[in-house]
């Protein structure tokens, strides 16, 4: 695609998305809890695995990666001077009208470190705006809405293909708080998540080796401490509905056992506790979808119709990190620059890993 048309498109893309901004189903994440008060300096409402009580304050200061990490796997604004001798203009923050240059601390200081989760929301918040506003390059929240339309329509194709579906919801949880009571870093408990991840897909392989079945699997984090988990949606062609919820079970048991800071007590397989596992006979779907997300389907799939989305993948694809973006991208920009949603984002763009990630048959 040439300049040109790179910039044409983005050009459509953005009135598009003003026209539909007053509709919260395209873009407004669903999450368990409300977001606390920016005001407060601790939350005490939390979700599963987060502490009961959030300082904020000591949260924000804990740096996006340890020190020991290599920062060459880090975004460029994502790394600040850690010598205390470099010039201002090596801070990626030091002048938000020139986001993007040629001088960064992560190849100009001898001692470079990962930001502060504090400077990291803003960096993010900076650079990833300047892209949205770029006709050169391409912002995180362009490339998810992009994919969210991918992503509905592979559901909808895999609903098709299959004769009648179990669904399998598992959401992975870890605690950031660490043995010495501490926070941990966020790229830290990203890996640990990401290391214990193919056990549990062993698991499920080996209990649905009698299905055709299909999976993805997406990561957010939390809205009371920017907390990454893993939410998982597994497909099963079960006519008989013979899928039961031990499957769910054994898949949350490996997760809890492999991971380092995974409890049981917080992955209840309960109905009614939040539950960590769950197996959908009959999953339900969501009540309604917004217009432009049908428009959007459309367009990446190239059919004419769907069926209702399941109101689990709802969920969940709304809580993808980079929907945070979208109140400052449009007309109004009526976003808080402080809003634990965009720790999220930044996490995200941090992390090396992939958050969206799916079966070969579950094809976005």
């Amino acid at each position: 695609m040439s300049e040109l048309s790179l910039a044409d498109a983005k050009k459509a893309t953005r009135k598009a998305a003003r026209e539909q901004v007053s509709k919260p189903a395209y873009y407004g994440p669903s999450s368990e809890t409300s977001e606390p008060s920016l005001s407060d300096s601790t939350t005490e409402e939390t979700e599963p695995a987060d502490p009961g009580r959030v300082d904020h304050k000591s949260r924000r200061q804990t740096r996006l990666a340890h020190p020991s990490y290599d920062v060459q796997n880090l975004p460029k604004p994502l790394v600040e001077c850690g010598c205390g001798s470099c010039p201002d203009a090596c801070d990626p923050l030091y002048d938000d009208r020139t986001s993007f240059r040629n001088f960064y601390a992560q190849e100009e200081c001898p001692l470079p470190q990962p930001m502060t989760l504090k400077r990291a929301r803003e960096a993010y918040l900076v650079y990833q705006v300047s892209s949205y506003n770029s006709d050169d390059r391409t912002s995180a929240l362009e490339r998810t809405r992009v994919k969210h339309g991918k992503l509905l329509g592979a559901e909808r194709d895999t609903f098709q293909q299959f004769e009648d579906v179990t669904q399998i919801f598992l959401s992975l949880r870890l605690s950031p708080i660490g043995r010495s009571g501490r926070w941990l870093e966020p790229v830290k408990l990203d890996n640990r998540l990401h290391d214990s991840w193919g056990n549990v897909r062993d698991v499920l392989d080996y209990h649905l080796r009698d299905y055709d079945s299909e999976y993805v699997a997406i990561t957010a984090t939390t809205v009371s401490a920017a907390t990454p988990h893993r939410h998982v949606l597994v497909y099963v062609d079960d006519p008989d509905d013979e899928v039961a919820v031990e499957v769910a079970q054994a898949a949350v048991d490996s997760h809890v056992r492999n991971t380092d800071g995974a409890f049981a007590e917080d992955h209840p397989v309960e109905p009614g506790e939040r539950d960590a596992g769950m197996v959908l006979h009959d999953p339900p779907r969501a009540d309604e979808v917004s217009e432009d997300t049908w428009l959007y389907v459309l367009d990446q799939r190239g059919r004419e119709a769907f069926p209702m989305t399941a109101a689990t993948m709802q969920y969940v694809a709304n809580q993808r990190p980079h929907w945070s973006l979208a109140p400052f991208c449009e007309d109004g920009k009526t976003g808080d620059p402080q809003s634990i949603k965009l720790e999220g984002g930044a996490i995200a763009w941090a992390t090396p890993h992939n958050w969206l990630t799916s079966s070969r048959g579950f094809k976005m």
